[in-house]
Formats: C-alpha cells, sequence, structure tokens
C-alpha cells in the first residue's frame, strides 16, 4: 500500500480537493483507503488539557500516605 500525506481544501459543498499529483494516482486505482484528520481547535485542545488534568488529579486522590511503603521497594 502506497500512502502520500498532503494537505486539502474542503468547499462549501463539503467536497474535498486534493492536490492534482495525488488526484493523478487516484486514477489508476479501483479503490482506495481514506484517512481523514482534522485540525483541532484550541477549544479541543483546552477541554484536552482539562480532561487530562482532571483525570491525574483524581488518580492521585487514591494514593494515600500508608501507600508511601511501596516507594522504598
Amino acid at each position: 500500500m502506497q500512502a502520500y500525506e498532503c494537505t486539502a481544501e474542503v468547499d462549501s459543498t463539503g467536497a474535498l480537493h486534493l492536490p492534482e499529483a495525488i488526484a493523478v494516482e487516484m486514477m489508476s486505482r479501483k479503490t482506495v483507503r481514506v484517512l481523514v484528520l482534522l485540525d483541532e481547535t484550541a477549544k479541543q485542545q483546552e477541554e484536552h488539557r482539562t480532561w487530562n488534568d482532571l483525570t491525574a488529579s483524581q488518580f492521585l486522590l487514591g494514593y494515600a500516605d500508608s501507600d508511601a511503603i511501596y516507594d522504598a521497594l
């Protein structure tokens, strides 16, 4: 399987416009495998950071001083 990476434009109808070089390669294929990666917005990135921070803080709440005995092993 060959893989190509590029950026593409999406028009107002939702059609994806690939660079000409990749479009030409696709014409000789019957089927293609498509992976679409969307850029995350700043808001989505902030949500990820918030969930990661919450997860870490909740995990550490489960740590008791009595667990320190295992640190010396």
